[in-house]
């Protein structure tokens, strides 16, 4: 992760916990473990930064955006991931995401 991104986040969890009331120092050390663990994957061509460890933790916070998880298909780095599957699939940097509708038919 570039140093403007790192720096980004800092301050935004900085000012989120003056607000709160908790010390700046322990905010600092939180912002550092979130950098530390952000990965940068790519979904559906774009590049975006994410904290998830797995593929079914990264579907899940797909709820928080608004979009139906269980209404897509996934494939990491162009291979097919099934959904009882994705808790056991693990993000890593410069993963490759794709999401589709999945098709039905008979």
């Amino acid at each position: 992760m570039n140093e403007l991104n790192e720096l980004n986040a800092l301050n935004a969890l900085n000012a989120q916990k003056a607000r709160s009331g908790r010390d700046a120092d322990a905010a600092v050390h939180e912002a550092r473990l979130y950098v530390a663990a952000s990965i940068t994957v790519v979904v559906n061509g774009t590049p975006e930064i994410t904290v998830a460890p797995t593929l079914q933790a990264w579907v899940d916070a797909l709820d928080a955006r608004g979009v139906l998880p269980a209404a897509l298909a996934t494939a990491v780095n162009g291979h097919f991931v099934p959904r009882g599957l994705r808790a056991q699939q693990p993000l890593a940097e410069g993963d490759t995401i794709l999401t589709f509708q999945p098709i039905q038919g008979g």
